[in-house]
């Protein structure tokens, strides 16, 4: 006969480890609910006293001792149960948020394979939903396990000492009980399973729908995936009714057991008071003790139905949990300082068993060398690019780097060094500024607008309301798919690597502009083997070299039109401000350096939020100066930087009155201007941004900046619960500098 291993029949529990690193704070909520546990013992026995010794004695005294007495208990408990409540809850968040990171940190680990057969919904499900139910069960249960064990071995012993007869009443519908949970639990466990799975489906769809809700729009279909939601609701609605009703076809019947013999007790125990046999006090005190027996038993069997909702969740969340990546490090693996060497060969490779996508490719690839590849769609060229960074690794045959097999450089090493920037650009919700920089250590706000510049970017951002500064919303979306590519070959540009792989990194681009970006990339990284995938016939003019494939294979190599590699581009021109003399124009600024005189100047700040005392002077986005600190400029020519700046970005220095939501995505903001004059805004949710204490409002022609600090009643903590926190490089601690420059030039106003 097996033997029966509860760890492994629930494998749940062995998540009880997430509770070792709050080992205190676990002790702690044990030790309020022991308390907890040992003041509700005495209310029946302070009870029993007032009604044997007061009431039925005659004694008023003892009756108004004992009242105050259980009147201080209840206080006492009272105080000690709300602690508890606390510190429960802070138990629950912790281990929460340790179980999500691990969940969250596995995620990581995981190789591509995982999301592109995965859907994003069911994996956010995982994170989210599962944890929350595994969580929750975790450390209710292990607090209900141990204290309602402990209190009902107390319970019994008192309910014992008052009386043995009355208590083996108290226990005989026990058995029953237990065989009803043991005939319960098998298939629960089954339903439960199918909620879950139910939830998992219905939240991928709901993911996959809203991602593609253009495409809804555009054909029509809302009322179609409005029944298809339906039915996957329905199925979830389903599912989670048949565990109810089947828990309703076993709990009530066992409760009503328990409440018969209640019943049974107090007819017993009314014969043994009339008989002489017991005083009403203590009958009083042992029906008071019947349900603090029967709650424990209550409890620990409420565990059952939780028990199989947490152990279907984590059997979902396990497959995540117990997958292993494909991509990983050997034991030996090394440091590599890449020169830019590349080698395939003999590189097949499948998705699905049995339909081969590379077959036998082999290509080599030398230092600072820039090569096409071409082919039509399904050749294997994107492949070939995720081989070439170690997204997967090749089923037969290898990749080589300089030499060395990928499989045997560490992934950190390569990941520096390596880079492919792919056709759907990877951007992530913060400002461009962050997106830029992601990946680069230590970037500064003068390399982020280069790398701008050089991949035409910096031309559509710095005339955005917040530049550089301005949140790229979920995937970028507030972007177009080409401003998309060029924050993505930016961050490229920033980061520069010794490989280059550009996957149709510029099929959104204008070929005008794309020839600007290749012929300043080509320049700028002069040393960098470059790898470049297109369909455009423009691509041949960029490369040294053309590799054409086919079904998979490489089928034969042509010559390019790149002969040599572009000069160079120039830096960004940066100046002090000692350097400049700025003359105020009236519609706009003039500017003498060196002697050379710059007109019909614009000013804008390309970091308003997080580094404002940076200043950009142009008239053609492409040709500027870069002010390193304006703030230093002469007070006149400070002045009149500062009013340009206001008109250019609608800055508006504010007090904040009030913040009202209005639906989920809008929110309603009063605001006081510098003129005592009230403003009503109606914006949207995501226009809100918090930072250094600052509420920043955009508004369609407006920046509204208004000061945290002394604003009265709820209207500050709204805000602050309502406003998104700027994402930045820079950690958002600029715009102080800026609101003290506007109160300035408000005063000499």
């Amino acid at each position: 006969m097996a033997k029966f291993n509860l760890v492994e029949r629930y494998r749940v529990l062995k998540l009880y480890s997430v509770l070792l690193p709050h080992s205190k704070l676990l002790t702690l909520v044990l030790a309020l609910s022991g308390v907890a546990t040992v003041l509700g013992l005495l209310p029946p026995l302070l009870m029993r006293a007032i009604i044997d010794e007061g009431i039925l004695g005659g004694d008023v005294s003892k009756v108004a001792v004992y009242a105050l007495a259980l009147a201080a208990l209840h206080m006492v408990s009272t105080a000690v149960s709300a602690s508890r409540s606390y510190f429960q809850s802070l138990l629950s968040g912790r281990v929460a948020l340790d179980l999500r990171s691990r969940v969250f940190g596995k995620a990581l680990e995981l190789g591509v394979e995982l999301y592109e057969h995965a859907e994003v919904g069911d994996v956010t499900a995982r994170i989210y939903g599962y944890v929350d139910r595994i969580q929750r069960f975790i450390v209710t249960s292990f607090e209900t396990i141990l204290l309602n064990t402990l209190q009902l071995i107390g319970m019994l012993i008192v309910v014992f000492s008052l009386n043995p007869k009355l208590s083996m009443i108290l226990l005989a519908p026990l058995p029953m009980y237990a065989w009803g949970l043991a005939r319960y639990q098998p298939r629960a466990r089954v339903l439960y399973r199918r909620v879950w799975s139910r939830i998992s489906r219905m939240s991928a769809y709901v993911t996959s729908l809203i991602n593609s809700i253009l495409l809804v729009k555009l054909t029509g279909r809302e009322e179609a995936e409005r029944r298809r939601f339906d039915e996957l609701a329905y199925g979830v609605f389903n599912a989670s009714m048949d565990a109810v009703k089947y828990g309703l076809k076993v709990f009530p019947w066992l409760n009503l057991l328990l409440a018969l013999t209640s019943v049974l007790l107090l007819y017993v125990g009314g014969l043994m008071v009339i008989n002489g046999e017991l005083t009403l006090g203590t009958l009083t005190a042992f029906l008071a003790y019947v349900w603090q027996v029967y709650g424990p038993i209550r409890a620990l069997t409420g565990l059952l139905p939780r028990l199989t909702e947490a152990e279907a969740a984590y059997e979902k969340l396990g497959e995540l949990m117990e997958a292993t990546p494909s991509v990983t490090e050997v034991p030996d693996s090394v440091d590599l300082e890449v020169k830019g060497k590349v080698e395939v060969r003999n590189v097949w490779f499948e998705y699905t068993p049995g339909r081969s996508v590379l077959k036998g490719v082999s290509l080599r690839v030398r230092p600072g060398e820039v090569v096409g590849i071409v082919g039509p769609n399904g050749a294997g060229k994107t492949t070939l690019a995720r081989l070439l960074v170690r997204l997967f690794d090749p089923m037969r045959g290898a990749v080589l780097l300089d030499g060395v097999d990928l499989r045997r450089i560490k992934l950190a090493s390569m990941r520096r060094r390596v880079m492919l920037v792919p056709q759907d650009p990877m951007l992530l919700s913060g400002s461009i500024a962050f997106n830029i920089a992601y990946g680069a250590e230590g970037a500064d706000p003068l390399s982020i607008m280069y790398a701008a510049w050089l991949c035409g970017a910096h031309r559509f951002i710095i005339e955005l309301p917040l530049a550089y500064d301005s949140d790229v919303g979920e995937h970028g979306k507030i972007l177009s798919g080409g401003q998309r590519q060029l924050v993505c070959l930016a961050r490229a540009a920033l980061l520069k690597p010794k490989i280059l792989v550009l996957d149709e990194a510029t099929s959104s681009v204008h070929v005008d502009l794309e020839e600007v970006i290749m012929r300043r990339l080509l320049g700028y990284l002069r040393s960098a083997t470059i790898i470049a995938i297109s369909h455009r016939p423009t691509l041949n003019k960029f490369v040294q070299r053309v590799i054409v494939m086919s079904d998979g294979r490489v089928v034969r190599e042509e010559r390019g039109g790149l002969t040599a590699r572009p000069p160079r581009p120039c830096g960004l021109r940066v100046v002090e401000a000692e350097e400049l003399r700025i003359v105020d124009r009236g519609a706009w600024l003039e500017a003498e350096l060196g002697g050379e005189v710059w007109r019909e100047l614009r000013a804008r700040l390309p970091f308003p939020l997080t580094y404002p005392q940076l200043l950009v002077l142009y008239r053609d986005p492409e040709d500027m100066i870069v002010v390193r600190d304006w703030t230093r400029l002469k007070d006149e020519a400070k002045n009149a930087i500062l009013r340009h700046v206001i008109r250019e970005h609608g800055l508006v220095l504010a007090k904040l009155i009030d913040v009202t939501p209005e639906t989920r995505f809008s929110v309603r903001v009063s605001l006081e201007d510098e003129e005592g004059r009230r403003v009503d805004l109606s914006v949207p949710t995501h226009n809100l941004v918090l930072t250094d204490n600052s509420l920043v409002v955009i508004a369609p022609r407006q920046l509204y900046v208004a000061s945290l600090v002394g604003v009265k009643g709820d209207a500050a903590w709204r805000a602050a619960a309502i406003a998104s926190e700027l994402r930045s490089v820079f950690g958002g601690r600029g715009v102080r500098l800026l609101v003290e420059e506007l109160r300035k030039l408000g005063s000499e106003r």
